[in-house]
């Protein structure tokens, strides 16, 4: 896989407390959700996603809408502005 970057996936993440609570409420689908964006978010140069393509996103992992957003709105895990979201994580790795 050529031209292929990387974030740093810490071994102990799943016992962070904003992902305790992802898994409570959405279970491993949730969990899997969040490391697919986080995955996406990587491939996209400016490391950043418009809203609007959430949908798309679900699509594209076979995902249910409802979960895909609600692991972006709903547990503090991306920073969000009118049309964007992001990972500071992420943007911390570039």
């Amino acid at each position: 896989m050529k031209n292929t970057s990387f974030f740093k996936h810490y071994s102990n993440a799943r016992n962070e407390e904003k992902i305790i609570i992802l898994r409570h409420k959405l279970g491993m689908e949730g969990y899997g959700a969040y490391l697919m964006l986080l995955e996406i978010l990587g491939e996209n140069s400016n490391l950043k996603l418009s809203l609007n393509s959430l949908e798309a996103i679900a699509w594209e992992l076979h995902l249910d809408f409802g979960i895909v957003q609600s692991v972006v709105l709903n547990f503090s895990l991306f920073k969000i502005d009118k049309h964007l979201f992001w990972s500071e994580k992420i943007l911390k790795n570039e």
